[in-house]
């Protein structure tokens, strides 16, 4: 195989691994409606994935899974500070989800 053929089948390799690896925005903001005692409000998450790049793209992934498409709980919010959730009402999500990711 003459070089320019190995030079051309290594640019479609890397074409083709390039396109098959997942593209995580670099910001993107959450939208959960609650219902509260009766109350509904928003809570409104706003995620920057330079911050913590492998939790920002498990939650992308975790998010657009449907994994809160079921009602869920929420532990703690402190509002424009901190919000604590992260478990489904789907117990067959939760276990889909169980793996720890890197720190």
């Amino acid at each position: 195989m003459s070089n320019l053929n190995l030079l051309l089948v290594v640019i479609f390799l890397l074409t083709i691994v390039n396109g098959l690896a997942q593209s995580y925005p670099e910001t993107y903001c959450i939208r959960f409606d609650t219902d509260v005692k009766g109350a509904s409000n928003p809570i409104i998450i706003n995620i920057t994935q330079k911050w913590a790049p492998l939790g920002a793209n498990h939650l992308f992934d975790v998010i657009n899974s449907q994994f809160y498409h079921v009602p869920s709980a929420f532990f703690r919010v402190v509002p424009k500070f901190v919000v604590q959730f992260g478990i489904s009402g789907d117990p067959a999500q939760n276990k889909l989800w169980d793996k720890p990711i890197k720190d």
